[in-house]
């Protein structure tokens, strides 16, 4: 059984680039959401942790920098 479904898998064509490039997309973007829900429960620590682990995916991405300003501004706020 079991090797049927890996030959099944590799029958399958290779996904495309775009397709690649879209699930880049759409794990920032849940990354941000999970960031976002996070500092609104008031979990700075642990959406601090989940930022690096969206900067190792790329750190120059609009959505990175601006989730790094939240996360930024939420450290400051929490400090106070």
């Amino acid at each position: 059984m079991r090797t049927q479904s890996c030959t099944l898998a590799a029958s399958l064509p290779a996904a495309s680039p775009a397709a690649d490039v879209h699930a880049v997309r759409v794990t920032r973007c849940r990354l941000a959401l999970h960031i976002q829900i996070l500092l609104k429960i008031d979990r700075v620590d642990v959406a601090e942790r989940e930022l690096k682990n969206m900067s190792k995916m790329d750190d120059d991405a609009t959505l990175t920098q601006i989730t790094t300003a939240w996360v930024g501004m939420a450290m400051v706020s929490h400090s106070l």
